[in-house]
């Protein structure tokens, strides 16, 4: 039997998320280069608070990847080195600030303080909920396109990397936790985890509850239905429970089935962050990183000495298709295409 996606059903849990003060047209087309050979592999990249698709994906592109030498064929545009991966970078929607007194800026969602993600918090909900909505919709789509592609192949959104930078790490971590499946991978640069505190308190929670759990082990005396029970509650795994809660109450999307393992954790991520990064703290990109370890995510963490709040090209890149490489997400770069 072969196992299930996640992907069956996308659309009706989509459209049970909408409503009719924002819909998916409030955002912009995103910004597309296409492969220059046969399509295999899909990056998904968000920019940040106040940018574009268009002005961050130019500059993505054009770091230098592989080699610091100038001379070298391998310090080409992304889109050139590896000709078979789609570019996306999507586009959010403009919207009026209550941080910045109703100017209007692209966002993702509200934010009051890049310092203290946590203040205000509840303003953050209505951005969350549309933004990740229009996301799974680009991610569906991309699905479709590769099973096309490639012939059909049952797991093609392990073809697919999503990521951000800034806000859009939050945006795309946020969106990747709303899915029910695992993607190839998962990019975060200079950014954080909205609404942690959730994922928190199902770890802690479970951490102080393993006492009980030792005591019901050794009491061989109780009557076995109540055993029974006690274990029947306590059974489903609280990263699980942790995703409910974050689902239910943040972006208003039924659970996925609690008794099976959440999937979508096995994700392979790279997050990079600079120490000296003064408008998104490192320490916030710290957090972000336990959080996703103590839900069992197996995340590659590299802090960039000296680097302020962006991306560090080339090594930050090269560390990111490093990764992703090992688990087949990343294509292999064609040396026809960039000989000197």
């Amino acid at each position: 039997m072969s196992k299930s996606t996640g992907l069956e059903g996308a659309s009706s849990t989509l459209d049970s998320t909408a409503s009719d003060d924002e819909s998916v047209q409030n955002y912009p087309p995103p910004y597309i280069v296409e492969p220059t050979s046969p399509h295999t592999h899909t990056a998904i990249l968000l920019h940040g608070l106040g940018s574009n698709g268009r002005a961050f994906g130019s500059f993505f592109l054009t770091a230098s990847v592989l080699s610091n030498d100038k001379d070298s064929p391998y310090s080409r545009p992304l889109n050139v080195l590896y000709p078979s991966m789609k570019w996306v970078f999507p586009g959010a929607s403009l919207r009026r600030s209550k941080r910045f007194k109703g100017i209007k800026l692209f966002s993702w969602f509200e934010i009051f303080s890049i310092q203290d993600p946590s203040y205000r918090e509840e303003t953050q909900t209505e951005g969350l909920i549309h933004s990740s909505q229009y996301l799974r919709d680009l991610i569906f789509e991309e699905v479709k396109m590769l099973k096309g592609a490639v012939g059909g192949e049952e797991r093609v959104e392990k073809r697919i990397v999503l990521g951000g930078l800034s806000q859009g790490c939050a945006m795309s971590l946020t969106t990747l936790l709303s899915l029910d499946f695992s993607l190839g991978g998962w990019v975060g640069m200079s950014g954080f985890m909205p609404m942690r505190g959730i994922f928190e308190d199902a770890l802690n929670a479970d951490a102080q509850d393993g006492d009980k759990r030792t005591v019901l082990q050794r009491d061989t005396e109780q009557d076995e239905s109540d055993v029974e029970a006690l274990i029947d509650t306590q059974s489903i795994d609280p990263t699980v429970q942790a995703l409910n809660t974050f689902r239910q109450n943040v972006l208003s999307l039924p659970p996925p089935d609690s008794r099976s393992p959440a999937n979508v954790l096995e994700t392979p991520a790279f997050y990079g962050h600079g120490n000296e990064d003064e408008r998104v703290a490192c320490r916030l990109g710290d957090e972000l990183v336990r959080t996703l370890e103590g839900m069992h995510m197996s995340v590659k963490h590299q802090v960039y000495q000296g680097l302020g709040h962006w991306i560090q090209a080339p090594e930050e890149i090269d560390d990111m298709i490093s990764v992703f490489s090992q688990y087949g997400a990343w294509p292999d770069h064609v040396d026809e295409h960039i000989a000197s």
